[in-house]
């Protein structure tokens, strides 16, 4: 009995990618002793590259590839921790206190550290700013900060947003949509 053209098509289809796929394995398996470089290919391109405001699904999926994050949401839209372990405000609901996994390393093996010790080396403008300021340096007084050598807005940018009330906005939102 002849099969159906379609049939034939499908398992001859079914047939290449299980031959490309042992030929894969066993290229993986033989040159598995040496370091190889592995290739992604995407059908298409992330919508931005900044994982801050990253959207797309192929935007999540290139991230997740290249940066770790304080935390993420599972697919209920839980909390997960990541990078941070826990987290608490202060009273004033302003400051967040984030305790970090411990052994956290940038790509280049560089400590992560409250200290700021990455920081003040990729942006020397900031290699005078004491450890309390090295995260959020425009807090530090503009008395201080030309004693220094870092004016906010002249020789480091300003925030473009102002974190506090922006959070307070977020959340009367929220209160709202519940």
């Amino acid at each position: 009995m002849k099969q159906p053209s379609f049939l034939l098509h499908r398992t001859s289809r079914l047939g290449l990618r299980l031959g490309a796929g042992l030929a894969l394995a066993s290229t993986l398996l033989v040159a598995g002793v040496q370091a190889q470089t592995l290739r992604i290919g995407l059908a298409e391109d992330p919508d931005v590259l900044d994982p801050t405001m990253a959207r797309s699904f192929v935007g999540r999926i290139v991230f997740a590839s290249l940066c770790d994050k304080l935390i993420d949401i599972d697919e209920k839209l839980n909390i997960v921790p990541q990078l941070a372990t826990s987290w608490v405000w202060s009273p004033d609901n302003k400051i967040l206190i984030m305790k970090l996994r411990p052994g956290v390393t940038f790509h280049d093996g560089e400590k992560f550290d409250a200290a700021g010790k990455f920081i003040r080396r990729y942006v020397p403008e900031l290699k005078n700013i004491p450890d309390k300021f090295i995260h959020a340096p425009w807090t530090l007084p503009p008395l201080e900060q030309t004693a220094r050598g870092c004016v906010i807005g002249k020789d480091y940018p300003a925030p473009v947003v102002d974190h506090a009330t922006q959070r307070d906005k977020a959340l009367a939102m929220y209160k709202v949509a519940r």
